[in-house]
């Protein structure tokens, strides 16, 4: 065996001295017990307080989603019952129309309401003259230049 350098020997003797650690810190900044405990129970309290109102929040959503929902169900219904009841309506209105016959009505019309259709001596004939009494045609009067422009064109069109 080879003889070991004097470097070698000198690493064997040499021991590093490592500064002892205390776990705890040094007394002046050290809590006392009731205060941690206080503190403790203050982040307790509020996880508790934020908890409850994040549930309350979430209930809060669920039931105005539940009342919307019901409401869309109830215009749903009511909807199909406005429908239902045009159908109806209409169905109604094309049997009225059907049943109405002119014959009846007369025949009601005179027994029971007492009406009589009308006698030559009470019809009246009034003459009216054939000339027509408004004149349609538009005036070039009143017009500025550009509408009397217009309304030449669209007289020679006609």
């Amino acid at each position: 065996m080879a003889p070991l350098r004097q470097e070698d020997y000198f690493y064997e003797d040499y021991e590093i001295k490592k500064p002892k650690i205390n776990s705890q810190p040094p007394k002046t900044l050290q809590k006392p017990k009731a205060a941690v405990k206080k503190q403790e129970k203050r982040k307790v309290k509020r996880r508790v307080f934020w908890g409850t109102f994040t549930f309350a929040v979430a209930l809060a959503i669920v039931c105005r989603y539940a009342m919307i929902n019901n409401m869309n169900m109830e215009t749903i219904r009511l909807k199909k019952q406005l429908t239902e009841l045009n159908n109806m309506n209409a169905q109604l209105q094309l049997n009225a129309e059907k049943s109405l016959n002119l014959s009846e009505v007369e025949k009601y019309a005179s027994e029971t309401l007492g009406l009589q259709k009308p006698q030559n001596y009470q019809i009246e004939y009034i003459k009216v003259a054939k000339q027509d009494l408004i004149n349609n045609k538009a005036t070039n009067e009143n017009k500025t230049g550009l509408e009397k422009i217009l309304f030449n064109i669209v007289e020679f069109f006609n």
